[in-house]
């Protein structure tokens, strides 16, 4: 276990209030093992509640409202690039409305200078590849960037509520982007760690 590891690992014990074993430790590998691990070390069974269903409602309700989508084409399927559809007027309004923090699903490359440029027209990102994704993905990412707000730790009413967490800390503690994060994402081959 490398030291980017080792201080990810304290920082969700730290936040959770648990200890793991070394030899629990070695055997995640995946965001899914370190939630189930959690999950098992805090007796929560629940796969899902009602965080994202409530917060993907609420993203729903203000995007009707705001007339950038119709509610018939609300549904399962429904994916959206939201940031193509919405100047920044409309962005601020949305946050506005869902009284949380948006994430942005790109950075801007102003400021960054000729070579953060040509390195973001270069490095190809798996988040990015394609700009339309559904409303629980939006839901989800709205989750993460406000886990301080939206979890009551050490309560956690169900498994998704440890997955916000142990991405936020996750995006947190080692700077990869929350869009990167996959239940099935693995810390050393897909986000870099040691």
């Amino acid at each position: 276990m490398g030291l980017d590891s080792v201080h990810l690992l304290m920082a969700f014990e730290d936040y959770f209030g648990i200890q793991v074993a070394d030899l629990d430790a070695e055997k995640v590998v995946t965001v899914q093992d370190m939630v189930d691990l959690v999950a098992r070390m805090l007796g929560v069974t629940c796969e899902e509640a009602t965080l994202r269903p409530s917060v993907r409602k609420r993203l729903e309700v203000a995007l009707v409202e705001m007339s950038i989508v119709q509610r018939e084409e609300l549904g399962k399927d429904f994916s959206i690039d939201l940031e193509s559809v919405m100047d920044a007027a409309a962005w601020q309004e949305l946050k506005e409305r869902l009284q949380l923090q948006l994430p942005r699903q790109t950075q801007s490359s102003e400021g960054r200078g000729v070579v953060g440029k040509w390195l973001d027209r270069l490095v190809w990102r798996r988040g990015r590849s394609n700009p339309y994704y559904n409303l629980d993905q939006w839901a989800t990412w709205l989750c993460i960037a406000n886990h301080k707000t939206l979890l009551q730790p050490p309560a956690f009413a169900d498994k998704f509520e440890i997955y916000v967490a142990v991405a936020a800390i996750t995006v947190d503690q080692i700077g990869v982007e929350m869009y990167e994060l996959q239940p099935l994402a693995r810390f050393a081959s897909d986000l870099g760690m040691d």
